[in-house]
């Protein structure tokens, strides 16, 4: 009877989903302005890690998006590279792995969405 609590709380509770699916999930519901936002993510593993990836409505330009995600993700991440104008990158570290996230600017210029790409690799 124990066991069939602990599952049914997990189930419940996270999805039994992992901590990098959790630290998946945070991060992509942190990139939304509102959940229609988000075009669902979806995450898999290749040679050393996990990769999420999704797409961001985003209302306005990318300049915008960019003063409004960058504070909301820095409560959890150390950006580590604005490279030009046209992509973002933050990295943090928790339970064992090195996440990062990378947003790059709609490609055209005009276009309405930024693309997310979430990795998880080990130390």
């Amino acid at each position: 009877m124990k066991r069939v609590c602990v599952a049914a709380l997990c189930v419940a509770v996270w999805g039994c989903a992992d901590s990098v699916e959790r630290a998946a999930r945070r991060t992509y519901e942190s990139t939304l302005a509102a959940p229609s936002d988000g075009s669902g993510w979806s995450i898999s593993r290749d040679g050393t890690g996990r990769v999420a990836r999704w797409q961001v409505r985003i209302g306005g330009s990318w300049d915008t998006y960019a003063q409004w995600v960058r504070p909301r993700l820095m409560k959890e991440f150390k950006e580590i590279a604005s490279m030009d104008t046209q992509r973002m990158q933050f990295a943090k570290s928790l339970d064992g792995d090195v996440y990062t996230l990378e947003l790059r600017m709609p490609d055209p210029p005009g276009a309405a969405y930024v693309t997310a790409t979430f990795t998880a690799r080990p130390f």
